[in-house]
């Protein structure tokens, strides 16, 4: 269990998530104001990196509460929480995904670079809320 409780601790895995999701963001708000449509597969493949290691914290920090193991304040549930959302959005919105075909249908243009512009700047921002409050408990 401590080695599962150290492996949810990693900040060079919650770093990364940080950084890729703040890159994908900067880079995603740059392809919109130079007019861009679609991002490319290489912002996809990045942003799957990040993802991948919030699926990691996700999976390790439910394990932990199976196991009665609490974090220091209920908060950091709400932000885990929001930070899963965020993130089945971002994959439901890659190419080809369901929700993409979703907003794609509801009409009215669906703006790719802004909208995972700002997807990514918010998840790097809840991500890091999510971390100070199971580390400090603020």
């Amino acid at each position: 269990m401590q080695m599962l409780l150290e492996t949810h601790r990693i900040f060079w895995l919650v770093g990364v998530a940080i950084a890729i999701n703040f890159i994908c963001s900067v880079w995603a708000y740059a392809a919109h104001r130079r007019g861009r449509n679609t991002l490319g597969p290489v912002f996809w493949a990045l942003l799957a990196v990040a993802q991948a290691a919030m699926v990691l914290q996700i999976v390790t920090g439910g394990i932990l509460w199976v196991n009665g193991l609490r974090p220091k304040t209920s908060l950091h549930y709400l932000y885990g929480f929001l930070v899963l959302l965020t993130v089945v959005s971002q994959y439901g919105l890659k190419p080809g995904g369901r929700l993409r075909a979703w907003v794609s249908r509801q009409g009215g243009g669906f703006r790719e670079p802004l909208v995972m512009a700002l997807l990514c700047l918010f998840l790097a921002g809840l991500i890091a809320r999510a971390y100070t409050t199971g580390l400090w408990g603020r």
